[in-house]
């Protein structure tokens, strides 16, 4: 079964600025194998399967004028649990184990957009954390396995676009990430 809900707002503060809110949930219960994505390889059998999956998000545009650039600055959250119970012994897990991994992640991206003469330039940052935890893990303080994880990455970006003549259009962009 499937159950997925998604409502998105926009505000217009003033003219020229907008506030854009939004959420989604998705809930998905099923029996499914635990590899689906590679055929031909053991996947044990199907096993009772449920994602709860919830993500807001926060935004603010601005339309540019006056020598500003057009600004976009947004926010989320998403949170997401996965969960399996054995129905039969396998990987060595008793039937009725039940185990998974639940991930929260967070954002911010700010997007600036600039008209240079006839090209324009986007250009911004953006910072993403993400927490990962296993769910009642087999193997935790095995070798050091904490069952959790966590990573960070901020990136630098900016990409152009310069019309060549009324068919052709040339692009160029880079982008600098630290981990």
């Amino acid at each position: 079964t499937q159950d997925t809900q998604l409502a998105k707002l926009s505000y217009e503060l003033a003219p020229g600025h907008k506030l854009f809110p939004s959420y989604q949930s998705l809930d998905d219960e099923g029996i499914r194998y635990l590899r689906p994505h590679m055929p031909g390889i053991a996947n044990g059998p199907a096993t009772p399967q449920k994602l709860e999956q919830q993500t807001i998000t926060a935004g603010y545009r601005f339309a540019g004028g006056n020598g500003l650039p057009e600004a976009e600055l947004s926010f989320f959250t998403d949170e997401m649990t996965n969960m399996r119970t054995n129905t039969t012994a396998v990987f060595g897990k008793p039937i009725g184990y039940s185990y998974g991994e639940r991930i929260d992640a967070a954002g911010v991206n700010l997007t600036l957009n600039s008209k240079l003469g006839a090209a324009r330039v986007r250009y911004g940052l953006n910072h993403h954390r993400r927490d990962l935890e296993a769910i009642n893990p087999s193997k935790k303080g095995v070798n050091g396995n904490t069952g959790e994880e966590r990573s960070d990455v901020t990136g630098l970006f900016a990409e152009g676009s310069l019309p060549l003549g009324s068919m052709f259009l040339l692009g160029l962009g880079g982008r600098y990430d630290w981990y």
